[in-house]
């Protein structure tokens, strides 16, 4: 089991959109990144107003979530590359085939490097946390991974599933 602190964290988690790694996962897969680029868009805007609701459901407490921050964060992150992209693409087409094939590694790297300074910013209180744990029964550090890689697993089986034998669309587009 986990603790309150630990499912709460999980429950945000699993009620927030999920950003423009789940557009970089698209690309990788081979998958629909336009219909990707769009559902995380709408995800990211109906976020502002389900992830409370979500939240008080499944916790009993209730979470803040400004929309116009999380909509700015959207534009940044999701439609600011997307409208680059397309811009480069238009007006310099050769220039954008020579990035296209760098541009999936590159962005690999880079959210790579992200995770890692948010997992080393809260390093210390992930192992101070992991310390006072350690005098229970389990120790934190794999309970926490082992929840994550649970949470996104059932996230990706089920999000694949659903539309491909649920729904009958085409693998790519279930992907």
């Amino acid at each position: 089991t986990v603790g309150p602190s630990l499912f709460l964290g999980l429950a945000l988690v699993g009620c927030s959109p999920g950003g423009t790694a789940s557009n970089l996962v698209s690309l990788i897969a081979g998958a629909d990144v336009a219909l990707s680029v769009l559902l995380t868009a709408c995800s990211t805007i109906l976020a502002s107003f389900v992830t409370p609701l979500l939240v008080k459901i499944l916790v009993g407490g209730t979470v803040r979530v400004s929309g116009l921050a999380l909509c700015a964060a959207t534009a940044k992150v999701v439609l600011l590359p997307v409208i680059i992209g397309m811009t480069v693409n238009a007006r310099a087409p050769g220039l954008s085939q020579i990035i296209s094939r760098f541009t999936p590694f590159a962005s690999v790297v880079l959210v790579a490097l992200i995770c890692g300074g948010v997992v080393a910013k809260n390093a210390g209180t992930l192992m101070e946390s992991s310390a006072l744990a350690s005098t229970a029964s389990t120790p934190l550090l794999p309970v926490i991974v082992g929840s994550v890689l649970l949470l996104h697993t059932i996230g990706f089986l089920v999000g694949f599933l659903v539309p491909k034998y649920g729904l009958k669309y085409t693998e790519k587009t279930s992907r």
